[in-house]
């Protein structure tokens, strides 16, 4: 049985990666094992992960394309043909 943190009177003294569950400092912002970023504690010690705007903005992108690419080949192609 896991212990209840949400109840325990005392504080955390470390963090661990959400990537490889290294035990790190509170302050740190990279893991010393597989050196991923990593951000503050949650309430259960693990670090949470951070926030990629640059693949959040590479995935929009290449939906756009795709989305580009269907309506070319697909839809414009059916909508020429039968004008």
């Amino acid at each position: 049985m896991l212990p209840d943190f949400e109840h325990s009177n005392r504080p955390l003294t470390s963090k661990r990666c959400p990537y490889c569950y290294t035990h790190l400092r509170l302050n740190a912002t990279h893991c010393i094992e597989c050196r991923m970023k990593v951000g503050k504690i949650d309430k259960y010690g693990l670090a949470k992960k951070p926030i990629s705007i640059k693949a959040y903005l590479a995935s929009l992108l290449w939906l756009v394309l795709l989305g580009i690419y269907i309506w070319k080949v697909f839809i414009g192609r059916f909508m020429s043909d039968s004008g």
